[in-house]
């Protein structure tokens, strides 16, 4: 997989996001989110996004994510690819600008809460995605990585996961000590760079009753009627 280059949000998209003038800076007696709550809809974007990259070009699938924050709560109702770096004709900030002002304008959350990466079994660590996770991180202070395992995924099991950093890993960012050979010579693990947030998945009353009667339109299997080739000689 070709790994992107790392993403910084720009003053112009941090003040869109947080919806006020000024951006939302960490502060040490600001308490972070305890849970992530992902809309169904956000979640079928973000998978077909990360699909269909894995199956062209083998590229990373990154996007943003759009939502609020309600009390401790990172609610997650949207997200939108970002552009791929190959197309030099398309303005990054200004495709994420216009993204969120259409958003706004058809009332739907647009506050910019962090970004999402698809990952390839487990694979996702990387210096380009700490960085992008700092910037985002002390930028828009409630942001996240959310991590799709496309190959995971196939195999039957759904693999969603949000990181943040810790504040370890932020104060090394500081102090320029960010480095492969910094981080081996402290002998500093994954567990010491990011925190993981809990995440669960939910869906509309009017989505889950949408779920309910397409799943009563599905004939159930009876089942096969014949031996199964590979059973054919047993006796």
């Amino acid at each position: 997989l070709s790994f992107k280059c790392n993403l910084v949000p720009s003053d112009r998209i941090i003040k869109m996001a947080s919806g006020r003038g000024s951006s939302r800076r960490v502060q040490e007696n600001e308490s972070s989110i305890s849970y992530v709550q992902m809309d169904g809809l956000a979640v079928m974007k973000m998978i077909k996004h990360s699909h269909e990259e894995s199956t062209g070009n083998m590229e990373v699938a990154q996007g943003a994510l759009l939502g609020l924050v309600v009390d401790k709560c990172l609610e997650i109702t949207n997200c939108f690819p970002f552009p791929k770096h190959n197309d030099e004709a398309m303005d990054e900030e200004e495709y994420q600008l216009a993204m969120m002002r259409r958003l706004r304008r058809v009332n739907v959350d647009h506050f910019h809460v962090g970004w999402y990466q698809s990952a390839d079994v487990g694979n996702f660590l990387s210096l380009p995605l700490l960085e992008s996770q700092y910037h985002y991180q002390t930028s828009i202070e409630e942001s996240v990585v959310v991590i799709y395992d496309t190959q995971k995924t196939a195999r039957g099991f759904l693999t969603i996961k949000a990181y943040r950093l810790t504040p370890q890993a932020i104060q090394m960012y500081k102090d320029n000590e960010f480095t492969p050979e910094a981080l081996r010579n402290l002998t500093i693990g994954f567990e010491s760079l990011f925190v993981e947030v809990p995440i669960v998945i939910k869906n509309s009353h009017l989505t889950n009753i949408m779920l309910s009667e397409l799943a009563d339109m599905v004939p159930e299997e009876e089942g096969a009627k014949f031996l199964d080739l590979g059973t054919a000689s047993i006796t």
